[in-house]
């Protein structure tokens, strides 16, 4: 299979970040512009976002949390390059996190470019791409 290699976005460039695996899924972060800002989206330009009481790369989002906020995952076999890292949740699984904050789609979110999460609460936020 196709290995593909995870992309650094340039500041001034959109683009799509893919995440290295061995498998016939794989799971890539891109950039999109919605509003006339670029933020971070996943493969379906579902956009992702952080959480404030996330105050590590360690994720504080469990049960109903992650069921409103499910977490980014990184696919079996996957390799990451920065900004892109992961942090192990409490069931060993590897969240993504971007610029060391765990990443998490909104499940109110139904197509692209809904930014419905972005300050739900005033501690949910849309993941800017500089």
């Amino acid at each position: 299979m196709k290995m593909k290699i995870l992309m650094v976005l340039s500041l001034c460039l959109v683009g799509t970040f893919n995440l290295s695996a061995n498998a016939a899924n794989t799971d890539v972060i891109t950039v999109v512009t919605v509003n006339g800002q670029n933020s971070y989206a996943n493969s379906d330009h579902l956009t992702l976002y952080t959480f404030d009481k996330d105050q590590t790369s360690v994720s504080t989002c469990y049960n109903g949390c992650a069921k409103a906020w499910p977490p980014v995952l990184l696919p079996a076999g996957a390799v990451v390059q920065t900004p892109i890292a992961t942090s192990a949740r409490t069931d060993g699984s590897l969240q993504i996190t971007i610029n060391g904050k765990p990443v998490y789609l909104y499940a109110g979110d139904d197509k692209e470019g809904d930014i419905t999460g972005d300050g739900i609460g005033g501690i949910w936020h849309l993941i800017k791409a500089e």
